[in-house]
C-alpha cells in the first residue's frame, strides 16, 4: 500500500538531484501535501517551460509542481533552477530560449489551489512563479501569504513568471508580490513592476557617465535594493537592450512602494 507523507522538510544545504518527477519536474508535491523549505537547499533539476508553451502544457518542466490543496513553505534562500543563475526571466539553454517556472500553482475554479506561505525573510534569488488558476494570476490578485513582520523585500522576490492578457504584461515585464494596504499584512498581491529613470548632470548641464546610485528600502538607507550607474552613451543598455543615453540613470522593474536614493559614487 502506498503512502504519502503530510508533511516533507527539507532541510538547510539539502540538495536535490537532477530528476524528471510526475510532470516533469524535480519535485511534484501531491494533493494537500505541505513542503517546508527553510536554509538554502538546491535544486540542480532546471524548471523552465519553452518559449511558446501555454499555461496548459508549462507544467511539464516546472522545478516544483505544486498539485491542488498542497502548500510550500519559504524561509531563506532556496535555489531553484541552479544552473540559471540569473534574475532573468528569459534564459538561453543553447540552440532554445526558455522561460524560468520554479514554481508552478495548480488548482482551477472549484478546486482548492496550491499555495505559497513566506514564514521568515527571503534572502535568495528572484522567485517565479507559473499560477494556474486564473484568480492567482492577474494584477492586483492575492496569491500568497506571509507572516506578519516579513519585509516587502521579501514579497519583492516573487515575480508572475507569466506575460500575457491574464496579468496584462509583455515580456520584460512582470507582476511582483506586494501587500496591499487596504487588505491584512498577512496576504501577498501581485502588482505591476515600473522603471525609474532619470539623467545625471553637473552644473553645466553635462551629462555625466559612471555615477553610481544605491535605491534603499528604509528611511536610513541601510536595506540597498538596487544600484545603478549612469551610462556611457557607448555600451550601457537598459533591460531590453536598448542603448542608454549618456548619463542615464536605469533601475528596471521596480516594485511599486517608498524608496530611498542616494549617489553613492560621483
Amino acid at each position: 500500500m502506498e503512502t504519502t507523507p503530510s508533511t516533507i522538510n527539507v532541510a538547510d544545504k539539502t540538495v536535490i538531484k537532477g530528476c524528471y518527477a510526475k510532470r516533469g519536474g524535480a519535485v511534484y508535491l501531491k494533493n494537500n501535501v505541505t513542503m517546508n523549505l527553510e536554509g538554502s537547499p538546491e535544486f540542480t533539476q532546471n524548471g523552465y517551460a519553452t518559449i511558446g508553451d501555454t499555461v496548459v502544457n508549462a507544467e511539464e518542466g516546472a522545478c516544483i509542481y505544486l498539485a491542488e490543496g498542497s502548500k510550500i513553505n519559504l524561509k531563506g534562500a532556496p535555489k531553484f533552477s541552479r544552473n540559471y543563475i540569473t534574475n532573468e526571466r528569459i534564459v538561453n539553454g543553447g540552440n532554445q530560449d526558455y522561460k524560468r517556472q520554479d514554481l508552478y500553482l495548480a488548482g482551477y475554479s472549484g478546486m482548492d489551489a496550491a499555495s505559497i506561505h513566506i514564514v521568515g525573510e527571503l534572502t535568495g534569488d528572484t522567485i517565479w512563479v507559473w499560477p494556474e488558476q486564473s484568480p492567482h494570476r492577474i494584477n492586483g490578485e492575492q496569491f500568497a501569504f506571509t507572516e506578519e513582520g516579513v519585509s516587502a523585500e521579501s514579497l519583492n522576490k516573487f515575480r508572475n513568471a507569466l506575460a500575457d492578457s491574464a496579468t496584462n504584461c509583455s515580456d520584460g515585464e512582470y507582476l511582483a508580490g506586494v501587500r496591499r494596504p487596504d487588505q491584512p499584512s498577512t496576504k501577498v498581491y501581485w502588482d505591476k513592476m515600473y522603471n525609474i529613470f532619470f539623467k545625471k548632470v553637473d552644473n553645466k548641464g553635462v551629462a555625466v557617465p559612471g555615477a553610481e546610485f544605491t535605491l534603499y528600502t528604509d528611511s536610513n538607507c541601510t536595506s540597498t535594493y538596487a544600484i545603478a550607474t549612469s551610462a556611457d552613451g557607448k555600451t550601457d543598455t537598459n533591460a531590453q537592450g536598448e542603448l542608454l543615453e549618456k548619463g542615464i540613470v536605469d533601475f528596471t522593474s521596480v516594485p511599486i512602494g517608498v524608496y530611498y536614493m542616494k549617489e553613492t559614487r560621483t
